[in-house]
């Protein structure tokens, strides 16, 4: 099932003030550049606070479910974002244990493959489930 939480995925409107705040103010450390997402709707970056890694999301499109998230509930826990060892096994277990909200697919990334449980399926939360397949992260 799951390894660990891997980072805490927060929706904000601009990633600028929430680097100044959690770096400038809180003394965070910058962990990555701002990068952005295979379909080109997301501006992320991730940032760590002692032994916690937040990745923050913000869109560039208005029209996306993170800009509707944002609209809907403002900025916030999105998220959060846990290590699995295989997520195609992960799928088919929770799937036959009758979790439906769920992407039935891993979306391949640079180094992981990940798919989400739907925050219906999780008590509001979406989990974000990462299968790396190196033991960091590339952006």
């Amino acid at each position: 099932m799951f390894e660990k939480v891997d980072h805490i995925g927060v929706a904000v409107k601009d990633l600028n003030e929430a680097i100044k705040f959690y770096v400038d103010t809180l003394g965070g450390i910058k962990e990555t550049p701002i990068f952005g997402s295979p379909r080109g709707d997301r501006s992320m970056v991730m940032i760590s606070l002692g032994n916690v890694k937040f990745e923050f999301v913000s869109t560039t499109d208005t029209e996306s479910a993170l800009a509707k998230f944002i609209e809907e509930y403002g900025e916030g826990l999105h998220h959060l974002g846990v290590e699995v060892d295989d997520i195609d096994k992960e799928i088919k277990s929770l799937t036959a244990r009758g979790v439906s909200a769920m992407d039935n697919q891993a979306i391949q990334r640079p180094n992981h493959k990940a798919a989400y449980i739907y925050p219906e399926a999780m008590n509001g939360v979406s989990v974000e489930m990462m299968e790396f397949l190196k033991k960091e992260y590339v952006y």
